[in-house]
């Protein structure tokens, strides 16, 4: 697989920086896990691969953790 893993420090939220980059950089798809917090937790606190997966202009997998 020829992949890119890019590590970036911003003063704004994770999944807006990923976004952004994301479609600036016409990225093939974006990878991002999934904690798994369930659907009350995740409804109050919004979700970071959930934001990402409906903002991004490619796809999006999202993984599970194992538990």
């Amino acid at each position: 697989i020829d992949a890119e893993v890019r590590v970036e420090k911003s003063d704004s939220k994770p999944e807006h920086t990923i976004v952004d980059i994301a479609n600036k950089e016409k990225v093939t798809c974006v990878v991002t896990g999934s904690r798994g917090m369930g659907i009350i937790r995740r409804t109050i606190l919004g979700s970071t691969s959930d934001f990402i997966l409906h903002h991004t202009l490619c796809p999006v997998a999202v993984v599970k953790m194992d538990e």
